[in-house]
């Protein structure tokens, strides 16, 4: 049986660019609250996804949780 490893040092805002693993990560919003640091996973995320009413749940928080972002350019 193989084992898998989860990771996520790529929450690390420590770990300079060049040194951060080259994986593609995917975030899938749904409808429910988001974390406070919804706004550093959907940075790291190279693809965004929502299901189950996600997309409004996003629509709803833009303000809160990209408050120095137009919400046209999230």
């Amino acid at each position: 049986m193989d084992i898998m490893h989860h990771s996520s040092t790529f929450l690390l805002l420590t770990i300079p660019e060049n040194q951060r693993p080259s994986l593609t990560y995917a975030l899938i919003v749904l409808n429910h609250n988001l974390p406070e640091f919804t706004p550093l996973l959907w940075k790291h995320a190279q693809l965004r996804l929502c299901a189950d009413c996600g997309a409004n749940r996003v629509y709803d928080e833009i303000p809160l949780l990209f408050p120095r972002e137009d919400a046209s350019d999230v």
